[in-house]
């Protein structure tokens, strides 16, 4: 049985910075479950569309539903149940456990009094698991590694138990065999029904990882569907000239190699 509504939808989205359109149009439909990849250079509109999507910016027009409801006017509690976020990098100004930083998660599920229960407790255990970070519970978050510290911030966002995560960047400050911990992780919580989105400048981590593309340039969506399908040396060449081409490494995988 399919779901009745997208995770995600934009309809008609505008955007602006003072005189400046930054957003032109953009709609699109991200299906539950699944992982999409926001791909485009920079200046193209995607950490805008995120911080229209978490109310952080306001839109000049159009709609922003999840799971079919407007979001546009929601306040950040009721928001903060829907969508979960993932800053590209965020350092910890004190020594949290990484426990408590997890547990911050709940935050918006808690009662009046901000005190975690019993639940919120079970809830932050799982979700150290789901990650796999149980043995850096009582680690100060401050001293972890690059990839240990977002793996800490995914954990908190499971926590959060919202349907939708949007993560901005996530691997861009990580050595490879970190990066590749983080994406096999975010697999992990799709296949739990969460939805993810992720801001994305690696175009072969759209092909190997999600399931959706959306390419953006100028504002604009150029396409959106399966990265097999969408990421073509057409699109590849408007999205960043001739400095890149398709091909296949062994075993028939797709691979986006420098043209030199």
């Amino acid at each position: 049985m399919q779901d009745k509504f997208p995770a995600l939808e934009t309809k008609n989205l505008h955007s602006r910075y003072g005189s400046r359109e930054v957003l032109r149009g953009v709609s699109l439909r991200v299906n539950p479950g699944t992982i999409c990849g926001l791909l485009g250079p920079n200046g193209s509109g995607k950490t805008t569309l995120f911080r229209c999507c978490l109310n952080f910016h306001k839109a000049s027009s159009g709609d922003i539903l999840m799971d079919g409801s407007s979001t546009l006017r929601l306040p950040p509690p009721l928001l903060a149940k829907k969508v979960s976020y993932v800053p590209q990098e965020h350092r910890m100004a004190f020594p949290f456990p990484v426990r408590d930083v997890v547990r911050m998660g709940r935050t918006p599920r808690m009662s009046g009094l901000f005190r975690p229960g019993k639940k919120d407790e079970e809830i932050t255990e799982q979700a150290l698991a789901c990650v796999g970070i149980q043995h850096l519970a009582d680690q100060p978050c401050n001293r972890l590694s690059g990839g240990q510290r977002q793996l800490a911030l995914i954990a908190r966002a499971v926590a959060q138990e919202a349907p939708l995560m949007l993560l901005d960047e996530p691997t861009s400050a990580l050595d490879f065999q970190n990066q590749l911990e983080v994406w096999k992780t975010l697999r992990d919580v799709a296949e739990r029904g969460v939805t993810v989105v992720v801001c994305c400048h690696d175009p072969n981590h759209i092909l190997w990882f999600c399931d959706q593309t959306v390419l953006l340039r100028n504002g604009q969506i150029l396409d959106s569907g399966s990265p097999e399908k969408v990421m073509t040396e057409e699109a590849l060449a408007e999205l960043y000239g001739k400095s890149c081409a398709r091909g296949e490494l062994p075993g028939g995988h797709p691979v986006v190699h420098p043209v030199f």
